[in-house]
């Protein structure tokens, strides 16, 4: 049977639950939508991208982790590097410690950090690409 977008997004929140992410980070993990208006914590969010269905199901899941910029006392914020590079090193350990799933899962992109200028944050971007047998 065909999972829905919303399903899909959910069984992967619940996987990325059991590593080790959550010790990583000073905030939470959140499901697209969830996460608090004007958060300064360091919040993982888990999103559905994109699917194809069919057969063999597959598609693209995201794990954005959004840090706060660093006001350099002029009122000027820049990227807090030595956080953005450790949870880059942290999601790159993500997909080994994820448990075995009806849901094969394999990086889709470089890991990489992205600047979110109206909040003053960056997010860490994982991406994974997702593929399922349907019955």
């Amino acid at each position: 049977m065909e999972k829905t977008a919303g399903q899909i997004e959910g069984d992967l929140f619940k996987a990325i639950q059991t590593t080790d992410l959550q010790a990583g980070i000073n905030g939470k993990i959140y499901r697209k939508g969830l996460r608090p208006l004007n958060s300064q914590s360091e919040d993982a969010v888990i999103y559905f991208v994109d699917g194809v269905s069919g057969q063999k199901q597959k598609g693209n899941v995201e794990v954005n982790v959004f840090v706060p910029d660093k006001d350099n006392g002029t009122g000027v914020y820049t990227q807090n590097l030595s956080r953005t590079t450790a949870i880059e090193a942290a999601l790159a350990k993500i997909l080994s410690q994820l448990p075995t799933t009806e849901y094969d899962l394999k990086l889709g992109d470089t890991i990489r950090t992205y600047e979110d200028k109206d909040s003053h944050q960056h997010f860490v971007c994982l991406s994974l690409d997702y593929s399922r047998i349907t019955f």
